[in-house]
């Protein structure tokens, strides 16, 4: 984040360049926070993920199952 003018007349470079770093620091630690929950919202999506694939074996055994004693009537 770098401006394209100078310090205002009643700024001091040093001044300027400390705002920076903290509105630099401010802007990474709200992107630290977003990148957080993107990360929480990952790993829950990942979680249902592996859910839905232990469902999914689950219904293809009832449907298996289903099949066989339908046959066995």
């Amino acid at each position: 984040m770098l401006r394209q003018c100078g310090p205002a007349a009643n700024q001091s470079p040093v001044l300027d360049m400390t705002l920076e770093r903290e509105l630099y620091a401010a802007a990474m630690a709200a992107d630290e926070k977003v990148n957080m929950k993107l990360s929480a919202r990952c790993e829950q999506r990942l979680h249902e993920a592996s859910w839905q694939d232990e469902l999914d074996k689950m219904k293809q055994v009832v449907d298996e199952l289903d099949t066989k004693l339908k046959y066995e009537r």
